[in-house]
């Protein structure tokens, strides 16, 4: 079998280019411990958002499985940045991590973490007042049993978010 003479020229053109000279340098152990150690702030930070989105989605009813997710994930973020502060993470490096990440998310977002957090609070318990009166009208105007139902459903879950939401202020970092 012979190789046309074009195919042969078209590829001694390209192999100078194909010729790797060394792999790049690429330090595994620091990248996994920088990996780690962003987890870790990310699990100790923001955990609290994930429960309270998933409490405010149970409250207005939209869907059970994201709520239950979204809470479950809340509780996984915090069991995985108790392990990660305990076991992996260095405590030299984490208060420098820490103020980094303090410095970066005021830079990006333009609000500490204490301010995203007291404004997923407020918002929830907003959402979960503006949910107890949509429950109310919806109860009280006896239009059909199924609406009468679902505001019944409606205020006693808003109810006991809102509960939840007040008792779980107390532990916020927010008023730290």
């Amino acid at each position: 079998m012979t190789v046309p003479r074009m195919m042969s020229l078209s590829a001694s053109l390209w192999l100078p280019l194909l010729q790797i000279s060394s792999p790049p340098s690429f330090d595994v152990l620091r990248t996994v411990s920088g990996f780690l150690a962003v987890m870790y702030l990310v699990c100790v930070r923001f955990f609290y958002v994930f429960l309270i989105v998933g409490l405010v989605i149970y409250a207005t009813t939209l869907s059970d499985s994201a709520s239950k997710g979204s809470f479950v994930l809340g509780l996984i973020f915090y069991v995985l940045g108790q392990v990660l502060g305990a076991t992996v993470v260095d405590v030299g490096n984490l208060y420098l991590l820490l103020s980094n990440a303090d410095y970066l998310s005021t830079q990006l977002l333009k609000l500490s973490n204490a301010e995203v957090l007291g404004f997923t609070y407020m918002l929830a318990c907003s959402i979960c007042t503006i949910c107890i009166l949509v429950g109310a009208i919806m109860h009280f105007t006896h239009v059909s049993r199924d609406m009468e139902q679902s505001g019944k459903k409606l205020m006693t879950r808003s109810i006991l978010v809102l509960t939840i939401l007040l008792s779980l202020s107390a532990s916020l970092p927010i008023w730290q």
